[in-house]
Formats: C-alpha cells, structure tokens, sequence
C-alpha cells in the first residue's frame, strides 16, 4: 500500500498540527516498516526536511503559495493533479484541507471546530468563507479522524458528516522527563505556554495573577509564552496597565528555554477554552509541571485527575487555584506524579496503530 501524507500549511515553525503529524510519523515509523508512505512539504517547513524515519518513508517538497488563498487555490487545483499522478492508495490530510478530485480514499484529521464554536475569534467575513470551506473539505473525506470525543461531538453538532466514519484517535506525548526538584521549589514563577489569541483566554489569566495579594506578596511572576494572536493588543495593554511589572510576555522561545520553564515553573496555566486536544498539556506533563485548566471542550478528557481544572463562569477559579497550590506543596508533588501518570495512557504507537488500521479500512471500503 502506497499511502501519501500532505504536510503543508504555512508554518516555518513547528505548531499544533505540525507536532500532531511528526508525533504520528515517529509512530508510524515504529510499527509499519512495509506500507510506502510519502510526505509532502512546502519548503519553509524545514522540520520536514530529514526527519527522522524509517527507509520507507519519502519526504518531497513541492512549491506551494505561501500566502493562504493562493494556497486553497493550489490545494483544489495543482495538488489533485499531482496526487493523480502519483496514484497513492491512500491520502491522509492531516488537518481540515479542501483537496478534491484525489482520484483515491482520503483520512482527513480534524483538530478542532473552532470556527463554529468561537466565531469571534476569527471574524465575520472570514469566519464565513473558513465554515464554508470546511464544509466542503469533509466532502472531499471518506473518513475523519478526531483527536478527541470533545471534536467527535462537534463534528456531529456542525457538521453532516456521518458519525459511523469518524474515529477518535488520541494524540500522544514525548517520554516523561524528571522535573528538577530543587529549582521548582525555588521558583517564583507560573507559566502560560501558546498563542496569545482570543479563544485561549489569556486576559483572564492576566487579570486574575494581578488581583492576587498573595501572589504579590511572595513576588511571583507570570512569564506568557508563544506567538502573538488576535488578543495581542489586548493583552499587551491589561500587562501594562495591571501588570506591575510581574507579567512578561516572552514571546517565542527556543525549545531549550521552554523546556526549562516547564521543569522549574510552580505550574502551568492553561485558560483555554477551546481546545481539540491540547497537545501542550501533555507536553507540560512530561516535564512534571503541576497543570491549572479550565474545565471545558477537550481538556478534562487530556488532563483527567493530572490537574487543577476551573469553571470559566468561576470568578476568581483560577487565582484560587494558583493561590493554593503556592500553599501545598504535598498538592504540587502529587499533581507531578499523577501527571507522569496520565502522560502514559497517551502513545503515539499507539495513534499510528490506529491510524494504520483506518487507512486499511478505508481502502476496503
């Protein structure tokens, strides 16, 4: 079986969907060393350049726009009479791509909906175009992956795609690493780690670390990292004006900073409140990094018993949260240790396993 992977989007860096999908070919390459798998990628994605695989894997760099609408185009147009020619068994979108005329079955994995279920964060005009062109991708699929029962119950609520082809197939997590006991109990700092957009809800966090006396009190910071989003501005402007100097906006870090930060920080707070999956949870995990998260969308089903969890409509749920796991360090170690846990019920042989078999299953069908 011949089975080709489309890798492009306009990441030079590696995000969400890029994690998903190396995540996924280092199981792949684990358990499948029969079935010939080609990766396709657009030149700036440079995490795709050598990856780390087996012998049969192929990775090919086509010459995609960059810009978005003239990438759609290219997708619906280009990319097909590609594929055609290739004559895979098999194509796997690894995120909502409208590609049609493929000539074969196509898996398509579906993250999140969030542009039903948080309209606002991507605007009116474009909010509709994006609905409507996701609408037509999932007719191109035969079948879908969801990342989590939270996206599989969006896909029934938004969409007419049938359910009996949608399977929910967890993502996985990098190998527990130990939390470096000594400098976590010296640190002073809490740590929020994603783009600061306005689905992620990091006004909230700001507003309520800053209205903490305690937190003050014993000089606690709260270091935001990622990439700027559509709440920038916003975020930017509850710093300066309530900030007092403990908040930092760190911006992008490398991975050896940010792995530091999740080893040492008091804990990782994630107000989020839509989320597919959230990969950066597991992430947080393998570091022993305590978790502080809402209770919402896919969350309680990553973080389980390995956290904190607030109720959005809870004023003041996550400065309590933050607050109290200052006073208990016994919460803290053990947060750690149910977190190293969780971490193991998320394998990404396992995710390739059950993505091998949906491939198989969809040729049949």
């Amino acid at each position: 079986m011949h089975v080709l992977i489309d890798a492009i989007n306009d990441n030079a860096d590696v995000r969400g969907p890029d994690r998903y999908l190396l995540g996924l070919l280092s199981g792949l390459t684990e358990i499948d060393r029969s079935t010939r798998y080609t990766i396709c990628h657009a030149p700036w994605q440079k995490a795709f350049h050598a990856p780390a695989l087996a012998p049969n894997f192929t990775t090919v760099c086509l010459s995609p726009p960059r810009h978005r609408l003239p990438r759609v185009a290219w997708h619906s147009t280009a990319f097909p009479a590609w594929v055609r020619r290739l004559q895979p068994d098999i194509v796997h979108l690894p995120n909502i791509i409208f590609a049609p005329w493929l000539g074969c079955p196509v898996v398509m994995t579906v993250h999140d909906l969030a542009h039903f279920r948080f309209p606002e964060k991507f605007g009116s005009v474009r909010g509709r175009l994006q609905r409507s062109l996701i609408h037509a991708a999932l007719r191109c699929a035969d079948r879908v992956i969801a990342v989590s029962e939270f996206t599989r119950g969006d896909m029934r609520r938004f969409t007419a795609f049938p359910d009996d082809r949608v399977a929910v197939v967890h993502e996985g997590g990098p190998a527990p690493l130990r939390r470096d006991a000594g400098a976590a109990e010296e640190s002073r700092i809490f740590l929020y780690v994603g783009v600061i957009e306005r689905s992620k809800n990091v006004e909230q966090l700001v507003v309520e670390f800053s209205e903490s006396d305690l937190l003050r009190s014993l000089g606690y910071e709260l270091w935001i990292v990622g990439r700027a989003g559509n709440a920038m501005p916003r975020v930017q402007r509850l710093v300066a004006e309530r900030g007092g100097g403990r908040v930092k906006l760190a911006g992008f870090v490398n991975q050896e900073r940010l792995e530091e930060l999740y080893r040492t920080c008091t804990a990782m707070v994630f107000p989020s409140l839509v989320e597919g999956f959230g990969l950066v949870l597991l992430e947080a995990m393998a570091y022993g990094a305590p978790l502080v998260a809402m209770n919402t969308s896919a969350v309680p089903e990553v973080v389980g018993n390995a956290g904190i969890l607030v109720d959005p409509a809870e004023g003041g749920g996550l400065r309590r949260a933050m607050e109290r796991l200052v006073g208990d360090a016994a919460l803290r170690r053990s947060l750690e240790q149910r977190g190293y846990e969780r971490l193991n019920t998320f394998s990404w042989i396992e995710a390739a396993r059950q993505t091998r078999a949906l491939y198989d299953a969809s040729r049949r069908s």
